[in-house]
């Protein structure tokens, strides 16, 4: 029973010292205004981006002159942005909070009576810490602009299928008997072709919600495949248990965002399923398909040719 008294007093010793470094690690971060250098920092990494622009908006072919445009591509990178400061704040405050007491307490002496700040800043560990957060961060905003880009086009433009048939790209669908069908709860559009053989636009009914959709019929070669069906239902058991609406609206490859901030769907038609990298992945034991389907929104599901 002692022993037992002896390591709860002990948890609880943890906790409380953990506590008090959190609070004096706040209060040195407090000092030194901590949050207004990450913000400064960042917001002038941002201008510097923003600054180029018109050399991103040359790369991907998207007008200038367009104030819509222009706007959603500035909001986008504010967004980002916005979260990228808020981790680095959260991160430092982490990283300080694992300092002793002592420590931190030298940390705001010197910030108080050091008149050199950017001495106080090398010196407190600060911008070493700052520094690698940036880095980090820095690898991240370069994938984002391109993905903040495809997002903008894709508000512009129509959604479109991308249709490879044995490692070729099939210029026009219509000389395919290739389709689309999408299954639905709205008794007005039970069943409506949604793939335009002629341009490979993908269009689906203003009145229709994203909600109401099941899933999608693919024809070809005479043939019907489903895909998408109960997607929901199919994840395991253990993850639906712990999503919310917006992970399953992650999860979900014909929700909004899959038609509204996509270019292309993409449909690979593998006739020698071995040709398809992820066949080995999904191959069943013993058994030998004559070929492979795979159907890309946001994710990607698989039909098999028997």
């Amino acid at each position: 029973m002692r022993r037992i008294i002896t390591i709860i007093l002990l948890v609880f010793t943890v906790i409380l010292n953990a506590q008090d470094n959190s609070e004096k690690a706040k209060e040195w971060l407090n000092t030194l205004n901590s949050d207004k250098i990450i913000t400064e920092y960042y917001n002038n990494y941002k201008n510097k981006i923003l600054k180029g622009t018109h050399l991103v908006f040359d790369d991907y072919d998207l007008d200038i002159t367009d104030t819509t445009t222009l706007k959603a591509y500035k909001e986008a990178l504010n967004k980002n942005f916005k979260f990228y400061i808020q981790e680095a704040k959260d991160r430092t405050l982490l990283i300080y909070s694992n300092y002793d007491m002592e420590r931190l307490d030298k940390f705001i002496n010197l910030a108080k009576s050091e008149p050199d700040f950017n001495k106080v800043l090398v010196e407190t560990n600060f911008a070493k810490i700052l520094e690698i957060i940036i880095e980090e961060h820095s690898e991240y905003i370069v994938h984002d602009i391109p993905f903040i880009v495809r997002n903008i086009k894709a508000l512009s433009q129509p959604l479109r299928l991308r249709l490879i048939i044995d490692n070729d790209t099939i210029a026009n669908i219509s000389k395919t008997d290739l389709n689309l069908v999408l299954v639905t709860t709205n008794q007005k559009y039970k069943q409506i072709q949604i793939l335009n053989r002629e341009t490979s636009v993908i269009e689906v009914p203003k009145d229709l919600k994203y909600e109401e959709m099941e899933y999608v019929i693919l024809t070809y070669n005479n043939e019907q495949y489903p895909f998408f069906e109960n997607h929901y239902e199919n994840l395991p058991k253990e993850l639906r248990a712990v999503m919310n609406e917006e992970v399953k609206e992650l999860h979900n490859p014909l929700a909004k965002s899959c038609f509204e901030n996509l270019l292309y769907w993409e449909i690979r038609i593998d006739n020698d399923p071995n040709t398809n990298p992820d066949y080995e992945l999904i191959k069943r034991p013993g058994e030998n398909n004559k070929g492979l389907i795979s159907f890309k929104t946001r994710s990607t599901s698989f039909g098999r040719i028997n």
